[in-house]
Order: C-alpha cells, then sequence, then structure tokens
C-alpha cells in the first residue's frame, strides 16, 4: 500500500491505470516458480490426506451413533442410572 500512496494524486489520493501500468512486477525465474509450485502441490496433497481421514473418521463416528442408539432402543443397552 506504501508503495501505491506516493503515486495518487488529487484529495483522495486516486491511483491512475497509467501510473499502476508503469509499475514493475516481481516474478521468480521459471525454476523458482517450480519450486514453489511444487511446495504448493505437497502441502495440498498433505491437506486432502488429512481432510480424506477426517471424512472417513466422521462416517465412521455416525455409523457408531447409529449403532449405539439402536443399540439402546432394543435393550442391549442398559442407559438407567442405578440409585
Amino acid at each position: 500500500m506504501k508503495l501505491f500512496h506516493g503515486m495518487g494524486k488529487g484529495i483522495r489520493l486516486t491511483l491512475s491505470f497509467d501510473e499502476l501500468k508503469k509499475q514493475l512486477i516481481p516474478v521468480p525465474s521459471p525454476d523458482e516458480q517450480k519450486v514453489i509450485v511444487a511446495y504448493i502441490e505437497s502441502k495440498c496433497n498433505k491437506i486432502n490426506s488429512l481432510i480424506k481421514d477426517l471424512e472417513t473418521e466422521i462416517e465412521y463416528l455416525k455409523e457408531y451413533k447409529q449403532k449405539l442408539i439402536a443399540d439402546c432402543v432394543t435393550g442391549q443397552i442398559n442407559v438407567q442410572s442405578e440409585q
């Protein structure tokens, strides 16, 4: 933001497209871009794997919940407190 602040003109310091298009944008070399892409892909693969593991766990817990409810309803598990 500070880079663009000094380029503005007028009361609102608006930045014109002509001023903006004069600016150089740093672009990594192709080799560095490949390294960045490989890093991002490895992190995305790890995240996707973790998401899949969590979805599997959630599905297991849903099935367990249904079985637990069914066992309670059919009387296979005593849920009354002993006093």
